[in-house]
This record gives C-alpha cells, structure tokens and sequence, in this order.
C-alpha cells in the first residue's frame, strides 16, 4: 500500500510538472511590433531626406512604431531597444536593389517596399500597411 502511495504521489507530481510547463510555453507570447526602415545605399542623403525622416519619425512617435535609418553598412538592422532586440532584420537585398526607400515591416508579415517620396505619401501608405491613422 506504501508503494502505491509513492507511485501514485510520483505520477500527480510529474502530471503536476507537465500542466505548468504546458502554461509556461503556451503563455509566451511574441510581442507584437511594428516598423519603417528608412535606407539609403549611400552615405550622402539629401537635406530633404533628413526632413522627411524626421517628419516621419515625429508621426510615427506614440503609435507604437519604430522609425530607423538605415546606411549602405547596416545589413541587419536591430527592432527595437535594448541588447535583446524584437527582431533584427536583413535588408541587404534591398541594400542592393534599391537606391533609396522605406520598409514597412510587421512580425509575421510581409515587408513592404515604399519607394523614396514626399512624406504625405509615405504616410498614407504606411497608415494602409500598418491600419492605422498617422
């Protein structure tokens, strides 16, 4: 009877241990993030582009979107802050294809090429992608 005890006590134990691994995996969830990648193949950008980005950034400010400059070095470009970034993403694709743009970019979705233009338009655009008023 002692041992069925043990036995038994041992098996509510390990049944125990699996329930709580089960909610602490499941629990975990990705945080959601946005972002626009502001790139630039060169190191020379124009005192417009300089404008629109900050324009950008100041519109993108409190709606939970990280706005980032990118140069022709940053291949892999961090989300987020910190030491232990959201994710970090490779743009050298577009680093080679593209002269100059944005990238709007959502976890789990697809990355969006926005080509280099007057701010209203990036915005709206953007404001599509992410469904979202800026």
């Amino acid at each position: 009877m002692l041992l069925y005890k043990k036995s038994l006590i041992k098996i509510i134990f390990f049944i125990f241990i699996i329930i709580l691994l089960f909610f602490s995996i499941s629990g975990k969830k990705e945080k959601k993030w946005r972002a626009i990648i502001a790139f630039s193949n060169t190191n020379e950008v124009s005192e417009d582009w300089n404008w629109f980005f900050n324009d950008i950034e100041n519109a993108c400010k409190n709606k939970g979107i990280y706005v980032i400059y990118a140069g022709p070095d940053d291949n892999k470009v961090k989300i987020g802050e910190g030491k232990k970034p959201l994710a970090v993403i490779d743009i050298s694709k577009y680093l080679l294809e593209k002269e100059i743009g944005y990238l709007f970019i959502e976890n789990g979705e697809k990355i969006i090429f926005q080509e280099y233009n007057y701010v209203s338009i990036v915005l709206e655009n953007a404001s599509n992608f992410f469904n979202i008023e800026l």
